[in-house]
C-alpha cells in the first residue's frame, strides 16, 4: 500500500519534472540560437557602418587633398615668379649704383626710373600674393623691399646734390647706396632663398604624400 501511494504521488511529479526539464532545455536552445543570430546581425551592421564611414572619409580626404594640392602647386608657382622678379630687380639696382659708370646723365635718370619701377612692380606682386607666403617669409621680403628702397633713395639723393650744386655727385651717399646693395641685400636674399627652399620642399612632400594616399 505504501509503495502504491508513493508511486501514485511521485509518478506525476517525475513526469512534470521531466517535462519541465525538457521544455527548459528546448527554450535554452531557442534562446541560444536567437542570441547568436542577434550577435551576427550586430556584427554585420557594424561592418556595414564601418565600411560606409571609411568610404565617406576617403571621399572627403580626396576632396581635401585635391583642393590643397592645387594650393601648393600655386604656391610653388608664385614663389618661382617672385624670385625671378626679385633677381631681375636686384641686378638692375646693383648696376645702377655701381661706382663704375659709363652712361650719360640722361641715361642714369632713365635707369633710376626703371629701377624704381621694377621695385614697385615687385612690391605690388608681393602684396597681391601675400597669402602664399608664411609670416617669416613676409617679414624677409618686406626687409628686402625696404632695403632696396633705401638704396634707390640714397642713390637718387647723391645724384640730385650734384645737379643742384653744379658739381659731381655726392660720392659718400653713392658709396652708401652701393655698400647697402652689396652687403645687406645678398644677406637678406640668401635668408629668403633658404626659406623658399623649405617651403618648396614642404610643397613637394605634401603633394607626394597626397598622391600616395590617393593611390591607396
Amino acid at each position: 500500500m505504501i509503495e502504491t501511494i508513493l508511486t501514485n504521488i511521485l509518478t506525476p511529479t517525475l513526469i512534470v519534472g521531466g517535462v519541465i526539464f525538457v521544455l527548459r532545455k528546448f527554450f535554452e536552445q531557442l534562446l541560444s540560437r536567437d542570441v547568436e543570430k542577434f550577435k551576427l546581425s550586430l556584427q554585420t551592421e557594424a561592418e556595414r557602418s564601418k565600411l560606409q564611414l571609411q568610404n565617406q572619409l576617403q571621399a572627403e580626404l580626396f576632396e581635401f587633398q585635391t583642393k590643397f594640392s592645387g594650393y601648393y602647386q600655386k604656391q610653388a608657382e608664385v614663389i618661382g615668379n617672385f624670385y625671378e622678379m626679385l633677381s631681375e630687380t636686384q641686378i638692375i639696382i646693383a648696376e645702377l649704383v655701381h661706382p663704375v659708370q659709363f652712361e650719360s646723365e640722361r641715361r642714369d635718370e632713365e635707369r633710376l626710373r626703371e629701377a624704381f619701377g621694377k621695385k614697385i612692380e615687385l612690391a605690388r606682386f608681393f602684396e597681391k600674393r601675400r597669402i602664399y607666403f608664411d609670416e617669416q617669409v613676409c617679414q624677409q621680403i618686406t626687409a628686402v623691399l625696404r632695403t632696396m628702397h633705401t638704396v634707390l633713395v640714397t642713390f637718387q639723393s647723391s645724384q640730385r646734390r650734384g645737379l643742384r650744386q653744379v658739381q659731381g655727385p655726392d660720392l659718400e651717399k653713392w658709396n652708401d647706396a652701393f655698400s647697402i646693395m652689396e652687403k645687406e641685400v645678398p644677406v637678406l636674399k640668401s635668408a629668403l632663398e633658404g626659406r623658399f627652399r623649405q617651403l618648396l620642399s614642404g610643397t613637394t612632400t605634401h603633394i607626394s604624400d597626397q598622391s600616395v594616399s590617393i593611390s591607396r
